[in-house]
């Protein structure tokens, strides 16, 4: 079972992409990029090693070095120090969820992509193929009625335990 929501999840950590850098790094080609900046009235000045791995179809992909275990990571989290989610310690915003939230997140989910406003049934939305839609909409009814089920069975159960 997931640990309870006091636990600190990545997205309580500011973060830094290595896509935001991409611009930077394909026409300078450093080996490293210094970070200076101030975090809770303590100032940090170091440098962030860079890794880059071959594409299949030519170019390279670039990578951060964690500044403290060297996984070679595309996202560091501010905790003090920019370093990965691994040596931060916290989970993703899913891995923090409890079983009974999670038929809620995909529910939601599904409407996006069916395009449905207000719970409403909508036609299929335009480009989107009748398999994919009929798959969500199957997948949407047997959450829905798995949802009923359940509503039905703790139902029976307080008619039993007022009878008694």
């Amino acid at each position: 079972m997931p640990t309870t929501a006091n636990t600190h999840s990545l997205s309580d950590y500011k973060q830094i992409s290595i896509n935001s850098f991409n611009d930077y790094i394909r026409t300078s080609q450093p080996n490293h990029l210094a970070f200076s900046y101030s975090h809770r009235n303590k100032s940090y000045n170091y440098n962030v090693e860079l890794l880059k791995t071959k594409c299949n179809y030519g170019g390279y992909r670039y990578w951060f070095a964690c500044p403290k275990c060297s996984r070679r990571v595309g996202v560091l989290y501010c905790a003090g120090l920019y370093v990965c989610r691994h040596c931060i310690g916290a989970n993703y915003q899913t891995q923090l969820m409890q079983p009974w939230q999670r038929p809620d997140i995909r529910i939601q989910a599904i409407r996006k992509r069916l395009g449905w406003r207000y719970s409403m049934y909508q036609p299929k939305p335009k480009g989107m193929h009748r398999a994919t839609h009929k798959r969500l909409f199957m997948e949407y009814i047997e959450i829905e009625d798995s949802y009923i089920s359940r509503i039905e069975m703790i139902d029976k159960l307080v008619k039993a335990k007022s009878n008694s």
